[in-house]
């Protein structure tokens, strides 16, 4: 259950109910209007506990107890919707029930029955909600949202490593994108956008720019900024600021932090912005600093979401997956060099060695859940909107991972994934708007086989 799109869909079910004669037949309009306040008011923290609850176990057992009794809420709806068309189909209107007017002694006994039950079904609710809600562990950690991010774990600037890198693919795109990045053109500041899903090989390609000679040239100011969706704006500044051998004391607003980067841009420089996941950093940050410095800057942006890149008015490289050479070349350089080698590395190296190496329980230890990539797919699933998601999530049951775009949109609306808006569109038409916002996001890929539409899952 994704709670902030459960919530979202059930909140209006209960204001009918609310609002509806069954309520005054059964007389729980209290009850469910204090269950409906409860929830609007733990709404309002579910986005935090879902981002928050695979690293605070805290809050993910406060997210656990918060679903069963979301579950236990859906109930409470079915239940209700059980008794009006029990009523609909004794043939008695739901207003004449109000005052009582039943076809027989049983009917009266019946609803006062099923009165007593919805009645104590609700007020179990809201007395485990109460609970929830004021839990003082877990609701400060959840209200106390800063102004501005907190700044990422992963270091802001870019240290040069060497950088392993197979196949062509990476060179040709890289002497590609400098080559139009040293063009001269009119603009004083040009974006240019790396576009792809998380561990395709944006940020190698983005450090085989920055450290290529050419670019070192011609740009003697080079600075490497990491985002992320956790950003700090005045850090980044800062970060700017230190490596354009700038101090940055007696500077601390965000304003007085960009007129002293503009002050430093005096020189044809290059930043790149790695892992970007909103346009706010380009447009509160960087796009009047860039456009203002003396020099002629470059922008280089590597994000997972197109829509980012069009913002920015970039000239977008989407990044391809490598082809099968060097998927083996990669696969025979990292896995079988440094960590086959460790496990065979004193014997022999035959079939039988090879398949007690597949048979070990290396495989299984808790360490293959922090590797880079499993942890980068989380992060652009998170950083999904809440309708969204269940699409998503819903995409992991086909099983051959090739979807048909129809057939997708079809099943979305049937799910109930999709939200009717005021106007006169179709819900299939928008099952497709969410569809290709998958796509723009990279979650979703082209499937190069396919002849009708269809799109694959980004496969872990």
């Amino acid at each position: 259950m994704i709670l902030d799109f459960f919530l979202s869909n059930y909140l209006p079910k209960l204001a009918n109910f609310i609002e509806g004669e069954i309520c005054k037949v059964l007389q729980v309009g209290d009850e469910l209007q204090k269950l409906q306040e409860t929830l609007e008011r733990i709404g309002g923290f579910l986005e935090s506990a879902e981002r928050k609850r695979l690293t605070d176990s805290d809050i993910g057992r406060w997210v656990r107890e918060l679903k069963d009794v979301m579950y236990d809420a859906d109930d409470i709806i079915d239940d209700l919707c059980m008794v009006k068309g029990a009523r609909l189909l004794e043939g008695q209107p739901l207003a004449s029930a109000v005052s009582f007017s039943f076809a027989s002694p049983c009917s009266y006994f019946r609803c006062l029955k099923l009165r007593h039950q919805i009645s104590s079904k609700i007020q179990g609710l809201n007395s485990r909600l109460k609970q929830i809600k004021e839990d003082r562990s877990i609701l400060p950690r959840l209200e106390q949202v800063p102004q501005e991010h907190r700044a990422s774990s992963r270091e802001t600037s870019f240290l040069e490593v060497k950088i392993d890198i197979v196949g062509t693919q990476v060179e040709d795109d890289a002497r590609n994108l400098i080559k139009l990045i040293l063009e001269n053109d009119k603009q004083k500041s040009r974006v240019f956008g790396i576009v792809g899903m998380g561990g395709i090989g944006k940020t190698t390609l983005a450090r085989k720019i920055y450290n290529d000679e050419w670019i070192k040239e011609n740009f003697p100011l080079r600075i490497w900024l990491y985002v992320s969706n956790n950003y700090s704006e005045n850090q980044l500044l800062k970060e700017v600021i230190r490596c354009a051998g700038g101090d940055t004391d007696g500077f601390e607003s965000t304003t007085t932090l960009q007129t002293r980067v503009v002050s430093l841009l005096s020189t044809n420089s290059l930043i790149v912005l790695d892992d970007v996941w909103c346009a706010d950093v380009w447009e509160h940050l960087f796009r009047k600093t860039a456009m203002n410095g003396v020099g002629s800057s470059k922008i280089v942006v590597t994000t997972r979401d197109a829509g980012i890149a069009r913002s920015m008015n970039a000239c977008i490289h989407h990044v391809e997956q490598m082809d099968q050479e060097s998927g083996w070349e990669l696969l025979r350089k990292m896995a079988l060099g440094d960590v086959i080698a460790g496990v065979l590395g004193k014997v022999e190296a035959s079939k039988e060695a090879w398949e007690a190496v597949l048979r070990s329980d290396s495989w299984h230890m808790n360490q293959i859940d922090k590797e880079e990539l499993p942890a980068a797919l989380h992060l652009s699933y998170a950083d999904l909107p809440s309708h969204l998601k269940p699409c998503f999530l819903y995409c992991s049951l086909y099983i051959t991972y090739s979807i048909s775009c129809h057939d997708l949109a079809r099943a979305w609306v049937a799910e109930g994934f999709i939200r009717a808006d005021d106007g006169e569109r179709l819900m299939e038409d928008m099952a497709e708007d969410y569809y290709w916002e998958l796509i723009s996001r990279n979650l979703l890929q082209p499937d190069p086989r396919g002849m009708d539409g269809n799109r694959q899952v980004h496969d872990a």
